[in-house]
């Protein structure tokens, strides 16, 4: 398993393994967030056998997970409390939160700056790390990005 992390310090976006690596992917990153957008709808499978309960269902069949309002297009907004609040499908270390299951886009905001500071202004309005210039015509502002990751595997469902 490869994880993303934020290095707020170091400004660096890196990237860690299970095996122990910590490498950098990318410097001078300021900041870097993830929005979670899932279905409004609760899943609809794996439904267990009639009279038998599992994570997302009770033993009559009725959803374990409510219907959510969308607020962002036809999407729900997911925030990270709720990936981790339950109902638990299944047990131990492979446990995972059942609101997982709605997740069907990333929404990934990163921002880079001038790697110098003698590269960036003084203005906290351009610079979320402010520099050393102050003439604007010789200044790098921040870059920002903001994009979307919606895996293949989950395009076209509910």
């Amino acid at each position: 398993m490869r994880s993303l992390v934020f290095d707020e310090a170091r400004a660096q976006l890196r990237l860690t393994s299970a095996s122990g690596s910590n490498l950098p992917l990318l410097d001078d990153v300021v900041h870097f967030s993830v929005r979670y957008l899932g279905s409004p709808l609760p899943p609809d499978g794996p439904r267990p056998p009639p009279g038998t309960a599992n994570c997302l269902f009770d033993e009559t069949g009725a959803p374990r997970l409510p219907e959510l309002a969308p607020d962002w297009g036809g999407l729900v907004s997911l925030p990270p409390g709720a990936l981790s609040d339950g109902p638990a499908c299944g047990t131990g270390p492979a446990a995972f939160d059942a609101d997982l299951m709605r997740i069907r886009t990333l929404r990934i905001t990163l921002r880079v700056q001038a790697g110098q500071a003698s590269y960036r202004g003084t203005s906290p309005r351009w610079f979320r790390r402010p520099g050393l210039v102050t003439d604007p015509r010789l200044v790098v502002p921040d870059q920002e990005a903001t994009f979307d990751v919606a895996l293949p595997n989950l395009r076209g469902l509910p």
